[in-house]
């Protein structure tokens, strides 16, 4: 489970899923009530810096760049 890229892709799966549903509502005029969309856009919030956090978990998983040695093709 320490694949960062698969920890970047299920943060894009979740932003982008709710973002979609918001602009769901927003098509289809499902705003008929103001604190409804107030509640969406904080909920959008969390959901930003959940998956802000994700994004930091994925680069410090990164795995580090070996160093290089040079081989000796003289024997």
């Amino acid at each position: 489970m320490q694949d960062s890229s698969f920890i970047i892709y299920i943060s894009f799966c979740i932003y982008f899923t709710y973002k979609a549903l918001i602009e769901a509502f927003i098509v289809y005029g499902i705003d008929s009530q103001g604190d409804f969309f107030l509640n969406i856009y904080i909920i959008m919030i969390y959901v930003n810096f959940g998956v802000n956090l994700l994004y930091v978990l994925a680069v410090l998983w990164i795995p580090w760049k070996r160093k290089f040695t040079k081989l000796s093709l003289s024997q």
